[in-house]
């Protein structure tokens, strides 16, 4: 069975996480102005948009433990859950919200829908660590889906996406080079640094993996934005229409699964790390694709998920903390052993216990 312990909670972000929705937007400012005043030099850093996707994409696949499949053979109901919502429930609820609020705009609604078809496999444990949750079933449930989503996100971009034309034989080849090659170096550094250098020597790198994957991020949106810009500018407003079927779905979703968790009497610790797993959205995945195999208009969706989730998730954090008590089991009141005693037997000596209580305390006010 899986180790149900709650491990150390992370103590702190970092400011690039802190401050993520304002880099993000920062990005996008400076992309637009790029492309306003400089066209060709936005048309030349767009050349280079599959460095930064690389860049963006690599150091979160160091974090992910492919070793800890193999506890999914022998984990409980704990691996489960997450894996079921995020594949059986977050695809279509998404698609859902993106026809509800996006009806009239299929370029936006695509994006979105995009955004829902593969899970966080690494900020997660951000989260989950904040909330104290249980980091080791975290670590699991993220090395599952790093395999699930690789042979089921061709299916539901497949199966959804149905209103912007675009190469299906592409996706598959995109999977594999934005997930998949990533994915394996990304373990054969993590096994490398550890066969050398230890844990301690992974937690060392942590830093540096964090800015590389900072710096992919940022310069993927300015340079997506400085090419393809014109549209944000000609519609301002459709950012604002992307965020809120985002926001809705992070509560809907996080709110059914911890509920779920209570109802399947999982403790506090792997309750909130289920909802976190099940929760969270591979944003960067989203945004390779977007951009690899889909018009500018279906990237400028996608993006909105990391200038989203964050501020969402802290409050998603808070909430989870709030209601910590609902997993406090009420203490058993001892009632007083009766035996073999009858009815009249029993209010005798029930008379008898109230009898010595009282005389106890009139002694003791005595004394």
């Amino acid at each position: 069975m899986i180790d149900t312990r709650m491990d150390k909670p992370l103590e702190k972000m970092s400011l690039i996480k802190v401050a993520l929705p304002l880099f993000v937007a920062g990005a996008i400012i400076l992309g637009l102005f790029v492309g306003k005043t400089s066209p060709a030099l936005g048309s030349r850093l767009a050349k280079f948009i599959p460095v930064g996707l690389f860049l963006m994409i690599f150091p979160q696949m160091v974090k992910v433990d492919l070793g800890k499949v193999k506890e999914a053979f022998r984990g409980g109901k704990q691996l489960l859950i997450s894996p079921l919502y995020n594949y059986l429930c977050s695809p279509f609820l998404v698609f859902l919200l993106a026809y509800i609020f996006l009806p009239d705009e299929p370029y936006l609604r695509t994006g979105l829908i995009l955004t829902g078809v593969a899970p966080c496999i690494a900020m997660v444990n951000l989260w989950s660590g904040l909330s104290g949750g249980n980091l080791s079933l975290s670590a699991t449930l993220s090395a599952i889906d790093s395999i699930l989503q690789m042979f089921l996100t061709p299916f539901y971009i497949a199966l959804l996406v149905k209103a912007v034309p675009y190469d299906h034989n592409i996706i598959p080849k995109l999977i594999a080079a934005y997930l998949g090659v990533p994915l394996l170096l990304g373990n054969i550094v993590r096994h490398r640094i550890l066969k050398y250098k230890g844990k301690e020597g992974l937690e060392e790198l942590e830093p540096y993996l964090e800015k590389t994957w900072f710096v992919g991020l940022m310069f993927t949106l300015v340079a997506m934005f400085s090419s393809e810009g014109e549209h944000v500018l000609g519609n301002p407003w459709h950012l604002i229409r992307i965020a809120i079927p985002l926001i809705v779905f992070f509560f809907l979703q996080f709110s059914i699964i911890f509920k779920t968790c209570i109802k399947l009497d999982l403790n506090y610790e792997d309750s909130v790390s289920i909802a976190f797993n099940g929760t969270g959205m591979n944003f960067e995945l989203a945004i390779a694709i977007a951009l690899s195999a889909f018009p500018a208009r279906v990237a400028v969706a996608t993006v909105m998920c990391p200038l989203t989730e964050v501020p969402v998730m802290l409050m998603l954090v808070r909430y989870a903390q709030n209601r910590r008590y609902q997993f406090m089991k009420p203490k058993e009141v001892r009632k007083p052993y009766y035996g073999d005693l009858s009815p009249f037997q029993r209010r005798v000596f029930n008379s008898t216990l109230m009898c010595l209580e009282k005389q106890r305390e009139k002694n003791g006010r005595k004394g």
